[in-house]
């Protein structure tokens, strides 16, 4: 999955992230990663345009809203 963040970030381009929000229930997003760092990514939500933090769970294997 890193592969496709850093892709994600390299040349801006929009990639969808399934994820677990904060009550665990999986959604997803179109987003661009704008920053990854070991316990969050950051990227631009399009659907509110809007920057958004992600918390990295089990190496990166889940991802938590944390707006």
């Amino acid at each position: 999955m890193n592969g496709l963040l850093l892709t994600s970030k390299e040349e801006n381009l929009p990639i969808q992230l399934m994820y677990l929000s904060d009550q665990g229930e999986a959604s997803h997003r179109l987003v661009i990663i704008t920053q990854i760092q070991k316990d969050y990514i950051k990227a631009y939500y399009f659907y509110k345009k809007q920057p958004r933090t992600l918390k990295v769970l089990d190496e990166g294997r889940e991802l938590i809203a944390v707006e």
